[in-house]
């Protein structure tokens, strides 16, 4: 069982009730971070800050993000990284597992692309 603040570091799950395997890593490749994230400010060529989505009044950017890594967080409220996964799961209110739902539901390539072998 994993806590929604744990980054995810599996290949394959089972989704709710559909009934296939998702290959965890090929969905990570189709959904960047950084699709998540508005207004990055780089500060390198693979990092950057911006202000944090789960801080109302965040003036100055707390958020950090790796672009390489695949991996974003908050100074002040995240003391785990997060990836994409744990990023739209918590920016949707929902657990990691529909958080992975959600994200082969908004998928644009067919969901047997994304199938475990």
């Amino acid at each position: 069982v994993l806590v929604d603040r744990d980054v995810v570091e599996y290949s394959t799950a089972q989704v709710l009730d559909m009934d296939v395997s998702v290959n965890i890593d090929e969905l990570k490749r189709l959904h960047r971070i950084e699709d998540y994230i508005s207004d990055i400010t780089f500060t390198g060529a693979h990092r950057g800050v911006a202000k944090c989505p789960f801080h109302g009044e965040d003036s100055h950017p707390s958020m950090w993000i790796d672009t390489e890594k695949q991996l974003c967080g908050c100074f002040p409220c995240s003391p785990m990284p997060n990836d994409v996964v744990n990023l739209v799961a918590r920016l949707k209110n929902l657990s990691n597992n529909a958080g992975i739902y959600h994200l082969v539901n908004t998928n644009l390539f067919p969901l047997d692309r994304l199938a475990s072998n």
